[in-house]
């Protein structure tokens, strides 16, 4: 509510040498949640991102544990996100790799979610999956098509 205002979080002067025009800048919380900052957070994330993403259709995939063990979760989180991270890429990297889907290794950028909206236990994956790959022989595939590639 006091984000970007007077109130508490000060601010600085900005002015023409000369004085013909000043004006007042007042600091912003920086909070996750404030929707004016929370925008600019967002967006310069997204900026650092699209730098990493290579130009080829994405997929989104999502993995999770199944509800009937998530009461492991609690006992041995480490253990259960090493399993969780390990079993979504292996299963990912043998079923594009096979040759009637893909027949290459796609790229992956996965993120842990542990809770739902509500605050319930929750663990799962989100994985973002390149629509390309390279196969064993170094060749860049795409979504069934092969491309030669000097990489």
């Amino acid at each position: 509510m006091v984000c970007r205002t007077a109130a508490v979080l000060g601010g600085h002067t900005q002015a023409c040498p000369d004085g013909h025009y000043q004006r007042i800048w007042y600091s912003s919380c920086k909070h996750g949640v404030c929707p004016q900052c929370a925008y600019i957070q967002v967006q310069q994330w997204l900026a650092k991102q699209k730098v990493r993403i290579l130009r080829c259709d994405h997929f989104h995939v999502i993995f999770t544990i199944p509800e009937e063990l998530r009461f492991l979760w609690r006992f041995n989180i480490k253990l259960m996100m090493q399993i969780l991270f390990m079993c979504s890429r292996d299963a990912l990297f043998e079923l594009l790799g096979d040759g009637k889907y893909m027949g290459a290794k796609p790229g992956i950028i996965a993120s842990l979610h542990t809770w739902t909206k509500t605050l319930l236990v929750h663990p799962h994956i989100h994985c973002l999956v390149t629509g390309c790959g390279l196969s064993s022989s170094g060749e860049l595939k795409v979504c069934g098509q092969r491309f030669s590639a000097a990489l």
